[in-house]
């Protein structure tokens, strides 16, 4: 049996431990490896370090296979996980089969006599991914909105890439916490806000796409499409999302804390589906919810002291609250754009004062449930779809602005944009700290 060795550094004295964990600091410990027979388990070992000296309970926190995999970890195939690849398999031949159909079209130069039968295949569907269109003056594109867009993912995948260091364990534990409070890298702790840029184009757009229809259909028949747009494009890949992550990701990966990592974000998706497919996973057990997005993880704390965690763990894959968070706003978005769109038969001034006082109250109401309800989002992590309301429907006052005035551009004046640019960064700023 041989272990592995780790130095702690304290000032001018450096000391050499050989021990299972190595506490450092609150914030800090070594978590370390042995080697021993395959015949051989935690508990073997345990006993055998133990020797009659050291209270079993101690060591039990030293010595365990909770951190630890092999390729037999999770076992032989079960039912559900043969059900899932087996599904997964035909995806793939409809895929075979619709592409080799449009290679045959192509070579007989035949028309496709519907489209549904190369729905799946991989040249149409990667002309219209890598495919490019002309600006036309007939074109409703906002293309500002594309440079936006690209920018804002960019910002969340970096702090979500940075993110990663605050909650796995790592030996350098105090390094990270201080660059996390340095300024340089405040945009990395703040990439959170990135994402009221997707819920402004969103209620921008919808109310863009809204005002834009009424002329061909009725209010109410315009209103009800868009549940069920928003159905059939998001839950099937949710879906496919949820059965791959949960029945096949344990069959092709290993490693160190791979099984934490699998129990931990994957028992609540089996416990909890139902919360995860009704799109109310931002509100159901709130507290926990909070818990894990504060970084509170149990990988964080102490990777071999999470049993009882694991139990208790509520969120299923908890970065799906934004879907949740905006399925929510399109359900509460026809009650402002059906009365507002019988207001604009009297004038657009009366629907954008309406939708003014309206934005100001959705200000006050998150102020209040803040207030009122302190213990509700301690950390003012906001994952919550009342406090996007705002940020939501001041997007769509804006989209029903520029549908209705299509033809009046307005240009700004440089000391207009200069003003709001110094209004906007001490916001900006407060936010970051």
């Amino acid at each position: 049996m041989q272990a592995t060795r780790a130095r702690e550094t304290s000032g001018r004295n450096s000391t050499e431990r050989r021990h299972m964990k190595i506490p450092v600091s609150g914030l800090q410990f070594y978590s370390l490896s042995y080697c021993v027979p395959d015949g051989c388990s935690a508990r073997d070992l345990l006993r055998l370090v133990n020797s009659g000296f050291l209270p079993e309970d101690s060591v039990s926190q030293l010595i365990n296979e909770q951190i630890c995999s092999t390729s037999e970890t999770f076992g032989a195939w079960d039912a559900s996980s043969i059900a899932v690849a087996t599904l997964f398999c035909l995806v793939l031949l409809l895929v075979i089969l619709c592409t080799f159909y449009e290679v045959f079209l192509h070579q007989r130069k035949t028309k496709n006599s519907s489209p549904l039968l190369t729905a799946f295949s991989v040249f149409n569907n990667g002309r219209k991914l890598t495919g490019t269109t002309q600006q036309t003056a007939n074109s409703d594109q906002i293309l500002s909105f594309h440079g936006i867009k690209v920018i804002s993912m960019m910002w969340i995948i970096a702090g979500h890439a940075a993110g990663a260091f605050t909650f796995l364990p790592v030996t350098n534990r105090r390094e990270v916490e201080e660059f996390e409070s340095e300024r340089y890298a405040q945009y990395l702790t703040t990439a959170h806000l990135a994402v009221d840029t997707f819920f402004f184009i969103s209620g921008f757009l919808l109310a863009y796409q809204y005002f834009k229809g009424l002329a061909n259909k009725p209010i109410l028949v315009q209103i009800m499409a868009i549940p069920q747009m928003i159905v059939h494009r998001i839950t099937p890949v949710v879906l496919m999302f949820f059965l791959y992550s949960v029945y096949l990701s344990k069959h092709v990966g290993n490693g160190p804390i791979f099984p934490l990592v699998y129990d931990t974000f994957n028992n609540p998706c089996k416990k909890h589906w139902w919360a995860v497919f009704l799109y109310i996973q931002n509100y159901y057990n709130r507290d926990e919810i909070v818990r894990v997005l504060s970084g509170n993880l149990p990988l964080k704390q102490n990777p071999t002291q999470v049993d009882a965690t694991l139990e208790s763990f509520p969120a299923c894959w908890v970065h799906l609250w934004y879907l949740s968070a905006d399925w929510q706003l399109f359900l509460a978005a026809p009650l402002v754009l059906i009365p507002m769109a019988w207001l604009l038969k009297r004038g657009f001034k009366l629907v954008f004062t309406a939708m003014a006082i309206l934005n100001v109250f959705f200000v006050l109401l998150a102020i209040f449930v803040k207030l009122v309800f302190p213990n509700f989002d301690p950390e003012h992590l906001e994952y919550d779809a009342h406090s996007k309301l705002v940020t939501y429907f001041m997007g769509a006052m804006f989209g029903i602005c520029l549908r209705c005035h299509l033809n009046k551009p307005y240009v700004f004046r440089r000391v207009v944009n200069d003003e709001s640019v110094g209004v906007s960064a001490p916001g900006y700023r407060w936010n970051c700290f």
